[in-house]
């Protein structure tokens, strides 16, 4: 009779503690993988907004890199915007640097420094500075237009390249053809 007590015993708590894995596997773990998940989904967050942070910072960093390197450079921030007399030196470095890219270059200005509009401001800023718009007709090999907008780039003014088209000219040549504006000062 002992013998089925215990056997009885056995089960029973076979059974109970089946009964608790059941409900462990049904309940417990449900609820704390929710609580889990809830934890790693702000760790997500963190981390995004930690990588956000630290995209800022190196784009910070890179910027004040930058604004040394313009320091040093021969032209300074506050000579990029020259008067309407500058608009003939800015066509002539144009030209040159067409000619060292070796490139056809026409250029059309649609604006002078009274017909042109009033460049676009930030809010609480006042700006004296004036948009001449103009058109550039560039032909060659892509790989000389490319190096052209490169020294464009580099220019000592600002320009702001409003649109790129590109055409097909022949097997060897394309014609871009850029809508752009000068920045000058009143």
């Amino acid at each position: 009779m002992a013998k089925r007590s215990y056997r009885k015993k056995i089960i029973v708590s076979s059974v109970i503690l089946v009964a608790l894995f059941i409900a462990m596997f049904a309940y417990v773990y449900p609820l704390l993988d929710g609580k889990n998940q809830k934890i790693i989904d702000e760790l997500n967050g963190e981390k995004a907004e930690y990588n956000n942070l630290q995209s800022e910072k190196k784009s910070f960093e890179l910027g004040q890199r930058d604004l040394k390197q313009i320091q040093s450079r021969p032209y300074q921030p506050s000579d990029l915007f020259k008067t309407d007399k500058f608009l003939v030196e800015a066509v002539e470095q144009l030209e040159q640097g067409a000619r060292e890219a070796d490139v056809v270059f026409s250029l059309q200005v649609s604006g002078n420094s009274t017909g042109g509009s009033v460049a676009a401001k930030g809010p609480k800023t006042a700006s004296n500075l004036i948009a001449v718009p103009y058109t550039m007709e560039v032909k060659g090999e892509f790989g000389a237009i490319v190096s052209f907008l490169e020294r464009v780039e580099q220019m000592p003014f600002i320009t702001h390249v409003e649109g790129v088209d590109f055409k097909v000219a022949s097997n060897t040549s394309i014609t871009a053809l850029l809508r752009a504006q000068f920045f000058i000062r009143k």
